[in-house]
């Protein structure tokens, strides 16, 4: 099976509670995405260390799920992830952030996805109405 079929078992798994078995699928599928030589290498790393840290959260490991969220947020940045993608490693930073007590980290964050669901939908609106205009021509 593919790296994301996988990734999506063990997030699968952790929403049953199987929470072991979703971690040693996870530790695997990140020996995989490691390995040298992977094609889109930073796109599959950024997927299955969002799923680490979503494990991470889960069992309450926030300092651990910070590191994984922060590699997921620069690899989805390298390879240009959409912007409602990017908002969502931000509102889980903000998650677990708050759960520190880094509240003003967990604020910016916050802002941060807001800031980008914005601008998605600023470009919604804008393609509507651009496809509305071009449809009365």
């Amino acid at each position: 099976a593919s790296t994301a079929r996988k990734t999506k078992d063990a997030l699968d798994m952790l929403r049953r509670g199987e929470t072991l078995q979703a971690y040693e699928v996870l530790r695997a599928v990140e020996a995989q995405v490691l390995r040298p030589g992977l094609a889109d290498a930073e796109t599959a790393k950024s997927v299955v260390f969002s799923a680490l840290g979503t494990y991470f959260k889960r069992v309450s490991k926030f300092s651990v799920a910070v590191s994984y969220f922060q590699r997921t947020l620069e690899l989805q940045l390298q390879v240009r992830t959409e912007e409602m993608a990017l908002a969502g490693t931000h509102l889980n930073l903000c998650s677990v952030y708050s759960k520190l007590e880094r509240h003003e980290e967990a604020l910016e964050a916050a802002l941060s996805a807001l800031d980008l669901t914005g601008r998605h939908i600023t470009a919604l609106e804008t393609s509507a109405s651009s496809s509305g205009a071009s449809k009365e021509d």
